[in-house]
């Protein structure tokens, strides 16, 4: 996989793939994904293995015109500062309120792959991704919108 990105104009920075001379374009393309995952013969044997292929997923396949990235707990949130901060107590509710919802990555074997759980901000919005990876590689996934509206410096 190789990221190409440009400057100043990050959103038109992309992902591919390349396997055995193929190239998959897969900023914004699922499907090409799992075509290259299953086009690299690859096996996921494990929960570790699956918890990869499913960052590598989210990373890849992702649109360049927002900012988005995997949690492993509230405290990697960057929150708003300076003076369009919004009050202390409130970013303090706020971790309250997440530190027992956001999870570090995790996956869990099911018939014929894993089931992965990933928290990602997108934006200012937390998302709970629950994602199937197949032991072939295919990926189903769902998203769920846990917090929107969150203060953090790119929704500002």
């Amino acid at each position: 996989m190789v990221r190409f990105d440009s400057f100043p104009h990050p959103g038109a920075s992309f992902y591919v793939g390349v396997v055995v001379g193929k190239i998959f374009y897969l900023t914004e393309s699922p499907d090409a994904f799992t075509e290259m995952m299953r086009a690299a013969g690859l096996r996921v044997a494990s929960p570790t293995d699956a918890v990869a292929v499913a960052r590598w997923f989210v990373e890849t396949t992702r649109a360049m015109n927002v900012f988005s990235g995997v949690l492993r707990s509230v405290d990697d949130i960057q929150w708003a500062s300076g003076p369009l901060a919004p009050p202390p107590e409130q970013i303090g509710a706020l971790v309250h309120r997440l530190r027992g919802v956001i999870a570090p990555p995790g996956a869990e074997p099911r018939q014929g792959g894993h089931l992965v759980t990933l928290y990602v901000l997108r934006g200012s919005t937390l998302q709970r991704r629950t994602i199937t990876v197949t032991d072939d590689g295919g990926i189903q996934e769902r998203v769920d919108e846990v917090a929107k509206d969150l203060p953090v410096p790119i929704s500002m």
